[in-house]
């Protein structure tokens, strides 16, 4: 058991209580198979969608609003491309490949349009996180469309969705049920922030130090959800390639662009990224000349 993690920056705020009591790896490396690693992910990590019916929501008169169908239908599908926001996608000419895959991923605020060779313009399923909504709510409203999108938001580790409702991460909730209220035949979702937490608890007890107590990235989240329903996951520059680019995203001075130098963006200043790339590489079965292209 720990309470946050010793860096060399000093003490790393454990912000969101964390008090994990399960058991950790045994050694630094990463030991289990690519395919051992995919069965215990796919059976312990919890990924809970709110739907119709919910007890705590329809107390609040607040359940009809959200959708009543699953996510991607809970079908299977035989390739899914999960694509970053980053800026070493730029000249990559991957658009074309990206666009081939059955599901394309993408997260946040990051366009297609105008970057369509680099990054394709297929869109599947976008992750976001409640600053989303919240600090660009405006151009949320324009962005949504037809694909479904799914919404977190952090809340403490052992809180209950009664305690994360009164004390959200971020003001999201009248955003997102106004949203759903004036266009309900778009898919917008919201994820249980417990989902959250289950990833962590799976990630850290994989790995025999301890990992920064803040929630995984959208782009692990993704991956997570990617796993549950695709044959084939490729991840296009989750792990930094021989193309690694010292800016944060591909797009530029968009309003939901957060600029700063491309290296806490690839390994990671909040989010445990260093720890959710070793482990995408443990996951990876694909030949090693092709893992940094």
């Amino acid at each position: 058991m720990f309470h946050g993690k010793k860096i060399l920056a000093g003490d790393f705020e454990n912000r969101f209580k964390v008090n994990f009591k399960g058991q950790m790896g045994s050694r630094l490396e990463i030991r289990k198979s690519p395919l051992e690693l995919l069965c215990d992910m796919k059976n312990k990590v919890k990924l809970h969608i709110f739907q119709q019916g919910d007890p705590f929501f329809r107390s609040k008169k607040l359940d009809q609003y959200f959708m009543y169908s699953p996510v991607l239908s809970n079908k299977t599908f035989n390739s899914c491309a999960i694509v970053t926001n980053s800026g070493s996608l730029i000249n990559s000419g991957l658009g074309t490949f990206i666009d081939s895959h059955d599901i394309v991923i993408r997260f946040n605020g990051a366009p297609t349009s105008g970057y369509e060779k680099d990054v394709g313009s297929k869109t599947s399923l976008r992750v976001v996180n409640s600053q989303v909504l919240y600090k660009f709510q405006n151009e949320f409203k324009n962005f949504n469309s037809l694909s479904p999108v799914i919404v977190w938001d952090p809340t403490n580790y052992n809180a209950s969705v009664r305690e994360w409702y009164s004390n959200p991460d971020m003001p999201f909730f009248d955003i997102f049920f106004a949203q759903r209220r004036m266009k309900p035949e778009e898919p917008l979702y919201l994820l249980h922030p417990g989902s959250l937490w289950s990833l962590w608890d799976w990630l850290q007890s994989q790995l025999k130090w301890p990992i920064v107590p803040n929630p995984t990235t959208s782009g692990f989240l993704g991956l997570a959800i990617a796993v549950q329903h695709c044959s084939i996951v490729r991840t296009f520059e989750y792990i930094p390639s021989l193309r690694y680019f010292n800016k944060c995203h591909y797009y530029g001075m968009k309003v939901w662009t957060q600029y700063g130098s491309g290296h806490p963006c690839t390994y990671g200043s909040w989010h445990p990224v260093s720890s959710e790339k070793l482990m995408t590489l443990a996951l990876n079965i694909g030949k090693k000349k092709k893992k940094f292209t």
